[in-house]
C-alpha cells in the first residue's frame, strides 16, 4: 500500500512512551497473558535476565501450546481482529498489547509453529525458524537492574490458572490459597456479532487471596491495577478497562471492593482497629451490593458491640447512652449511603430506642399508673423513704407515683412542676417488695434506692443533662446535705 493510501502513521517512539507511562511491568503482564490465552497451553515459562554492565535487559516468556500463534502477522498489525475479544474468559482484546509490547524493545524475536519474525533497527525480519510447539517471544528493553529485578516480582505476582505450571526464574510460582469464592454478577466485555466491542452484565466467579500488601484487581490471573485493602481479587472474566488497560471507572472499583468486603465478612477476616476505618471500606460500605454480614462486622470493628447512633431527637438520650459506656457514632462516621446500609441492618440504632430519657416519653400515658389503693407494702415503704430524702435535701415535699410501661425505659424520672418523682416497676421490679426479700436488687437496698432519689432530685437544680458538670456537681451537692444533716431513713 502506498503512503498516500494510508491513513494515519504509528510513531513507534511515541508507543514506546506509552508504556514507560504503564510502567514496565506492563510487558510481562501482556506477554504472559497471551501465553495463557494460548490454546492448551501447560506450561508458561518466564525468564529476565539483564545484561552484564549495561542498562538492557532480555525478556522471555514461553508457551507451549500445540499449535502456536493463531496468525503471526497479528505480533505486528495494530487492531487486527483479536480471536479473543468475543470470549469474556479471555485476556485479550483489541491486539493492541503485543504492539506495545514491540514499541518498547530495542529488539525482539518471536518463534512459533507457523515461522518466526525478527524484528531489529532496520525493521522486520521474517525468519524460516519454527517450533514444534508453542511460541516464545525475546525482546530486549532498555532497564536497570533494580528494574529488571521488579519486572521479576511482577512476574511472581501473576496468578497461573488451573492446570497450567508456570515458572519464574526457572521456579515454579505456587497455588495461592484462597480466602473465599464467590460467584458474582459484574459487568464486563465482549464482542457483538459485527466484532464490536459491548460492555454487559453477567455472573462469573470471583477469587479472593489474602495478601500482606496492598491488594491488587486481577483479571483472570494478570494484575491490573492496585486497589487497596488486604486482599487480591482475581475477576474471573474480561474487567471492563479503559484503553490503556490500566484502570477501572470508580463505579466498578466500588463494586469490587463492596464484593472483598463480603468475602471478608464470610471468612470472619474483616480487618480491625485502624485498618477497619481505611478508606476502601468506607468505599464498600456505601455500594447497593454490600452484605448485611459485611456492614455488621465492619461496624462491630469500628466500634465495638455496644452502639448507638447519635439522636438528634433525644439529645438526652443519647447522653445517657455515653453515661452508660455506649459508643455514641457520630452522623458523619459514614456516607449518606453506608448510612443508609447500616440502618438498613438494625445493627446500630438510634440512642432515643435504646437508652431514652424522659424526652422521649413526654406526653406518653403510661400503661398502668398505680393508684394508691394498689400500693403494696413494700411500694409504700419506698414512698416513706423517698419523700423524707427529697424534704431533707431539698426542703419541698414531692408527690410520688408508681407506673408500669415497657416502652418508657427510665426507672424513675423527675417533675419540677409538683415536685413529683416517679418510679417504673416495669424496669426496678425490686420496688414493689422494697426492704422485703429482694435485698440483693440494683434498687432493693437503701442504698440503692437512695442512690437513685438523689440522681433524680438533683434534676431539681441540677438540669436534664446527665452529662452536664451541673447536674454532676448536683449530685455530689446533694449526697454531702445528706451526710451532714445527719439524716437517717
Amino acid at each position: 500500500m502506498s503512503a498516500a493510501k494510508r491513513w494515519f502513521e504509528v510513531d513507534k517512539e511515541g508507543l514506546a512512551k506509552v508504556v514507560e507511562r504503564k510502567g514496565k511491568a506492563f510487558i510481562i503482564y501482556e506477554l504472559v497473558a497471551n501465553a495463557f490465552d494460548a490454546d492448551k497451553a501447560r506450561h508458561v515459562h518466564v525468564n529476565i535476565r539483564p545484561w552484564p554492565s549495561t542498562r538492557r535487559v532480555d525478556i522471555t516468556v514461553e508457551d507451549d501450546a500445540p499449535d502456536g500463534f493463531a496468525n503471526l502477522a497479528h505480533a505486528w498489525t495494530l487492531f487486527a481482529e483479536s480471536e479473543r475479544k468475543g470470549d469474556v474468559s479471555k485476556r485479550g482484546r483489541f491486539n493492541l498489547g503485543e504492539k506495545l509490547v514491540l514499541a518498547a524493545c530495542t529488539t525482539a524475536e518471536i518463534v512459533t509453529t507457523k515461522g518466526g519474525v525478527w524484528f531489529d533497527a532496520a525493521g522486520r525480519h521474517v525468519t524460516r525458524e519454527k517450533r514444534v510447539a508453542g511460541s516464545a517471544f525475546t525482546g530486549t528493553i532498555r532497564a536497570t537492574h533494580a528494574a529488571a529485578e521488579e519486572l521479576v516480582k511482577a512476574a511472581r505476582r501473576i496468578i497461573p490458572p488451573p492446570g497450567v505450571t508456570y515458572q519464574v526464574q526457572g521456579v515454579v510460582v505456587p497455588s495461592r490459597a484462597k480466602l473465599a469464592a464467590h460467584t458474582v454478577t459484574l459487568p464486563t466485555e465482549k464482542a457483538d456479532e459485527e466484532g464490536r466491542i459491548t460492555r454487559t452484565v453477567r455472573a462469573c466467579a470471583v477469587d479472593f487471596y489474602a495478601t500482606g500488601t496492598p491488594g491488587w484487581l486481577y483479571e483472570l490471573g494478570i494484575p491490573v491495577v492496585e486497589i487497596g485493602g488486604p486482599v487480591d481479587v482475581d475477576v474471573r472474566q474480561k474487567v471492563p478497562l479503559n484503553m490503556d488497560r490500566d484502570n477501572v471507572t470508580p463505579a466498578y472499583l466500588t463494586l469490587i471492593r463492596a464484593h472483598t468486603l463480603n468475602a471478608l465478612a464470610s471468612a470472619d477476616k474483616v480487618p480491625q482497629g485502624a485498618a477497619a476505618k481505611e478508606k476502601w471500606i468506607d468505599d464498600a460500605m456505601g455500594s447497593p451490593d454490600v452484605g448485611a454480614p459485611a456492614v455488621r462486622a465492619v461496624v462491630a470493628a469500628r466500634f465495638g458491640e455496644r452502639a448507638v447512633i447519635a439522636d438528634p431527637s433525644d439529645p438526652e438520650g443519647t447522653k445517657d447512652a455515653m453515661s452508660k459506656g455506649y459508643t455514641v457514632v457520630p452522623g458523619g462516621a459514614f456516607s449518606a449511603d453506608a448510612w443508609a446500609n447500616v440502618k438498613a441492618t438494625g445493627v446500630i440504632l438510634p440512642a432515643g430506642q435504646v437508652t431514652p430519657s424522659y424526652m422521649s416519653a413526654k406526653g406518653k400515658v403510661p400503661d398502668k399508673v398505680y393508684t394508691k389503693d394498689e400500693w403494696t407494702f413494700g411500694m409504700a415503704n419506698v414512698v416513706d423513704f423517698a419523700t423524707k430524702a427529697v424534704e431533707a435535701m431539698l426542703g419541698v415535699k414531692p408527690s410520688v407515683r408508681f407506673i408500669h410501661d415497657e416502652a418508657i425505659a427510665s426507672v424513675a424520672s423527675w417533675s419540677g412542676g409538683g415536685p413529683t418523682l416517679t418510679f417504673n416497676l416495669a424496669h426496678a421490679p425490686a420496688l414493689r417488695d422494697w426492704a422485703g426479700h429482694d435485698k440483693d436488687r440494683q434498687y432493693g437496698t437503701e442504698e440503692g434506692l437512695l442512690a437513685l432519689v438523689i440522681h433524680e432530685a438533683a434534676h431539681h437544680h441540677g438540669g436534664p443533662d446527665h452529662l452536664a458538670s451541673k447536674f454532676y456537681d448536683e449530685c455530689c451537692r446533694l449526697g454531702a446535705v445528706l451526710a451532714l444533716s445527719g439524716w437517717e431513713a
